[in-house]
């Protein structure tokens, strides 16, 4: 479990191939990561969405460019 702060933000995935669709990413000053919760589907809404454009702090696991949300926490 670890923890990562930054601004939520949608953009393209996958660009180009069937898979492809507006996502949620976690901004960060080491990178974007494509963020998701365990066990949702990423082509339906997310209430990720609700937190775009907003500065948060992210609770769960990250493997390679994929963050699994536990925990998220608006912060100012």
């Amino acid at each position: 479990m670890m923890k990562l702060t930054g601004k939520i933000i949608l953009k393209p995935f996958a660009t180009g191939s069937k898979s492809e669709h507006d996502a949620v990413y976690l901004e960060t000053t080491t990178g974007d990561y494509l963020l998701q919760r365990k066990e949702e589907n990423p082509f339906e809404c997310s209430d990720l969405e609700s937190f775009a454009g907003k500065n948060v702090t992210v609770e769960g696991e990250l493997t390679d460019y994929l963050f699994i949300a536990r925990d998220v926490t608006e912060v100012e």
